[in-house]
């Protein structure tokens, strides 16, 4: 099946190494970080900036275009707008996991598209982050619930979504309670 499969998850539940793992059992090819470096190289602009751009607030919706005013974007907006070219770039080339960065809603209508959301309880995100990450363990759940957040307003002022809802989703998958490998044969069931 040539359908891309993007990935959205909650910060510790395991998306990332999920999403790596069913690249790798179907052979096509998965872009997390390389969407990132895709949009630096395309649009000029430093890689660092593209750091976390989820997690560092919005654009800003003060603006307006005056008909034969030059205007010159926000830095947000430009690296959202870069970011989402990437992926639809990524994805005309061909099947792929993508994870993270709004794909679930920029690939929407544009290709055969396999839609999931990965989530946890909050005792296995922290686990995750503390061992898996090296989160340093002061205020953990905090800053998990923090990530989320701001998250989740990046999608919601880009995407207009208006909370983490499953009808964004094909499949919405516990990585707590399934654990990575059921994970990730959920969702190579899904996709054939």
């Amino acid at each position: 099946m040539d359908k891309v499969i993007a990935i959205s998850r909650q910060y510790g539940s395991g998306g990332r190494q999920i999403g790596q793992l069913v690249s790798e059992r179907l052979g096509i090819p998965f872009y997390d970080k390389e969407i990132i470096q895709r949009a630096a190289s395309q649009s000029g602009i430093h890689m660092s900036y593209f750091t976390d751009t989820d997690q560092n607030g919005t654009g800003s919706p003060n603006y307006s275009i005056t008909p034969g005013v030059p205007f010159e974007l926000p830095l947000q907006d430009k690296l959202y707008l870069s970011q989402r070219n990437a992926i639809l770039a990524l994805a005309a080339d061909g099947p792929c996991v993508i994870v993270g960065r709004g794909a679930c809603e920029v690939l929407k209508g544009q290709h055969p598209l396999l839609r999931v959301f990965i989530y946890a309880d909050i005792k296995t995100r922290i686990r995750r982050a503390l061992e898996e990450y090296q989160e340093p363990p002061e205020n953990i759940e905090k800053r998990i619930y923090d990530i989320d957040k701001k998250r989740m307003a990046y999608y919601s002022f880009y995407e207009g979504k208006t909370k983490q809802r499953t009808s964004y989703f094909d499949i919405c998958i516990d990585s707590g309670n399934l654990g990575i490998d059921g994970a990730v044969q959920v969702i190579l069931s899904a996709y054939r």
